[in-house]
């Protein structure tokens, strides 16, 4: 709307400063008010941001999924992450060993192997921590140890000769996805506000990144004394198609939505309430005094997305993972919530069938072991 508006003004300025009737000083006053409404479609007043609640009855009129594991014709000793694509192609990621690479890749669901990725090591393309994300046709992987990703087409993987591209793009943000053909976006590591204590940084939340290089710190993160990173752990989906970006935060409740131009539209806010106490370690490194599962993974498809909500502080060593009962809400792209499903163990990555009747997820089973299972309705 507001483009729409400044494009009338333009052609109504242009009419009126080519008419020779029009003396110089009513074209500078012309002037000056166009330069006032443009300033004013241009900046998004935090009272242009919509906010919606989601209620806590939600939880308890949820569906139901039910629970059936897969599985493995071999061990994956050393697997944590587990993504199922196009219904047909399992993507297992590795946790650091001396004997595996990060990545391996499996027919689904017949579980055949079919390649291994991506070494560990400290080498150029080489990896130490993975963290893995599905975003539509890719599989990212982001390591902010080494501050590069690779974005990975899931059909490339099927080839076993393929050679993964790396991105260096130099930053350590823990949540990272393609914004464009040239660019990445990722959860700002300096964002923090405190507003109750009167502490944070002068930092957005979203950072838009070269894939190859960086800016000078404080031009890409804002001002900053406090680093967050330990607080930032979020999810991203970009949507280029849409114009949409999704953030969620691994310890908050809120699910923010952009447009492409980074301006905050909308907050949904997930059932729970919380009280954050933070501490501050060496360098001024923020932590949270007592830990909140928000947040665990977004997934998208063409319609919708979706995201998984556990909403409870840390039980402690002894609780189980029957303890930590998750929902996964779905959204279209406006951000209203379509349904809410349930279930009774907590899922850490999820990706979803072409028929969105399944979801192949990531929990564990009762020996604390990493496994992959199919949740239905």
């Amino acid at each position: 709307m507001h483009i729409i508006i400044i494009i009338i003004n333009i052609i109504i300025i242009l009419v009126i400063l080519q008419s020779q009737n029009t003396n110089p000083m009513k074209k500078l006053i012309i002037i000056s008010l166009f330069l006032v409404i443009l300033s004013s479609c241009g900046d998004k007043n935090v009272s242009d941001v919509e906010i919606v609640e989601i209620s806590e009855s939600v939880r308890s009129e949820a569906i139901e999924l039910r629970e059936k594991i897969i599985p493995f014709v071999e061990p994956h000793i050393y697997g944590y992450e587990f993504f199922v694509y196009n219904d047909s192609v399992l993507l297992v990621g590795n946790r650091m060993n001396n004997e595996e690479k990060s990545l391996k890749v499996y027919t689904y669901p017949e579980l055949k192997f079919i390649a291994d990725f991506i070494p560990f090591g400290r080498g150029p393309g080489e990896v130490m921590s993975p963290m893995f994300s599905m975003s539509g046709d890719n599989l990212i992987m982001n390591d902010p140890n080494f501050r590069y990703n690779f974005i990975i087409p899931v059909d490339s993987l099927l080839n076993k000769d393929y050679m993964p591209p790396y991105n260096n793009h130099g930053v350590d943000c823990l949540g990272i996805a393609e914004y464009s053909k040239d660019s990445l976006i990722g959860d700002n590591p300096y964002y923090f506000k405190d507003d109750e204590n009167g502490i944070g940084n002068d930092a957005k939340r979203l950072v838009v990144i070269s894939k190859t290089n960086t800016l000078n710190r404080d031009v890409v993160f804002g001002k900053h004394k406090y680093y967050a990173g330990m607080i930032s752990d979020g999810n991203i989906i970009a949507n280029k198609d849409k114009k949409v970006i999704v953030h969620t935060g691994a310890y908050f409740p809120n699910i923010e939505m952009y447009d492409y131009d980074l301006n905050l539209t909308k907050i949904i806010k997930a059932p729970g309430e919380f009280k954050y106490n933070y501490s501050m370690v060496a360098n001024n490194m923020v932590r949270l005094k007592h830990t909140v599962y928000c947040f665990s993974d977004l997934f998208y498809s063409d319609n919708y997305f979706y995201t998984s909500y556990i909403g409870s502080y840390a039980k402690g060593n002894d609780a189980s993972q029957g303890d930590y009962e998750t929902l996964i809400f779905k959204f279209d792209w406006d951000g209203n919530l379509v349904e809410t499903y349930k279930y009774a163990k907590r899922i850490y990555s999820f990706s979803v069938s072409n028929d969105k009747n399944t979801f192949y997820a990531l929990t564990l089973d009762d020996q604390e072991d990493y496994t992959l299972v199919e949740l239905t309705k």
